[in-house]
Order: structure tokens, then sequence, then C-alpha cells
């Protein structure tokens, strides 16, 4: 069943991401539905097993950022090292799905950076990795163990995150970026790699979510930078 909510999760963020203005809600919708599960489909033993507990080590509330953010900048430096600041580049697609709204377009390149890092240090973190490094992740340690498991979580992170760069339609059809698209997938899985493994120095699923913002709050500045 969690596995299966990756389709209907991937149909929200393709529409919020390429469909018609009027439905760029459904971007947050889909980050809100990821809480909603978790908090829904486990129990309170499952919601302290999946890491939604105190922090155990705090100071990795600050290291979790700080490696995010670095992980972050450095995809952005292979991205221009590879393909400049062209379309092909993984930060490209990000800033086009985000100017797509003519309310961020119309501000100043700070407010943009402003107005795109605030909702992505809030919704994305919190529901992704509640639903990733969380209900995701749980599910599969039940079945398969724990390293079939990260890997798992960290394979759906990066074939969702297709969405972002690699696979586009809009009103010229469907547009597909195999080469780029594929070492955006292969770098958001290792991203999703890393946050598991935040969540497991740190003991708690909190740890993940601190990493996921930094991560977010450093692309969106060197997007809108």
């Amino acid at each position: 069943m969690v596995v299966a909510a990756l389709l209907p999760l991937g149909a929200l963020r393709a529409i919020g991401l390429h469909g018609p203005p009027a439905l760029r809600a459904a971007l947050p919708l889909g980050f809100l539905l990821m809480l909603a599960l978790t908090a829904l489909l486990l129990t309170a033993a499952g919601r302290r097993e999946a890491g939604l507990t105190a922090v155990p080590r705090p100071w990795w509330l600050l290291a979790g950022p700080v490696l995010g953010a670095l992980a972050a900048l450095g995809i952005g430096a292979l991205g221009t090292a590879l393909y400049g600041h062209g379309a092909d580049h993984w930060y490209h697609s990000v800033r086009a799905a985000a100017l797509a709204n003519p309310g961020l377009a119309a501000l100043s390149p700070p407010g943009q950076w402003l107005a795109f890092t605030l909702p992505a240090i809030a919704f994305s973190p919190l529901g992704e990795e509640c639903f990733f490094r969380g209900l995701l992740e749980l599910s599969l340690r039940e079945r398969w163990g724990r390293r079939a498991a990260v890997a798992g979580s960290a394979v759906a992170f990066g074939a969702i995150h297709l969405l972002h760069h690699g696979v586009a339609w809009g009103a010229g059809g469907v547009t597909l970026r195999p080469v780029p698209g594929l070492l955006w997938f292969v770098l958001m899985a290792l991203t999703g790699g890393l946050l598991s493994w935040c969540r497991a120095r740190g003991g708690a699923l909190w740890v993940a979510v601190a990493a996921h913002a930094g991560f977010n709050a450093a692309m969106g500045w060197v997007v809108f930078h």
C-alpha cells in the first residue's frame, strides 16, 4: 500500500510542476498528503520506530543542515561544470518551474529566493522525510531489512525528483532529457541515502528533516543568485 501511494503522489507532483497555473497548489498538497499518510498509517509504536521521537544527539540538528547545504552546492557546481547555465542544468529546471508562478516571477531575485525557500524548507522536508525516510523506509525494512530499505527509499526519492528535471510536459508535449535526467536521478538517490544516514547518526527523523531543509535553502540560493 505504501509503495502504491507513490503513483498518486507522483501524479500530484507532476500536476503541480507542469500543469496549468491554477493547479500549482497540487505540489504542496502532495507534501501534506505524505505527512497525512504517515500519521494515518503508522501506530504510535510505528512512529517511534520510524524516528518520530526526541533527538538523542541534538548537535546533528546543526550538522545535518550543513551537510545538506554542502550537498546542494556540490550538485549545483557539478551541473554548472557539465552544462553551464543551459537547460540541461537541473537547477535551471527548478528555476523555470518556480518562475512559472507569475507572482514569484515579478519579485526581485532576493524576493524570489525568499518566496521559494520558505515553502521549500517548510512543506517539502517535513512531508518527504516523513514519507520516504519514515513511512516507506520502515515498510521496506520490515520486509527486506535495513540496507534494502535505505536503498529502496533512496531510489524512490530519486525517481519522483525526475519530475523536477528529466521528464516534463507542456503545450509542446513531453520533453525528455535522458542523460542529465539520469544524472539528476542518481544525485537525488545519493542525496536520499545521505538523508537516511543523517537520520541514523542523529537518532531521529527530525535530523533528516533539518538536513533536507538545509539542502533546499542552499539550492534556492544557487537557483536565484
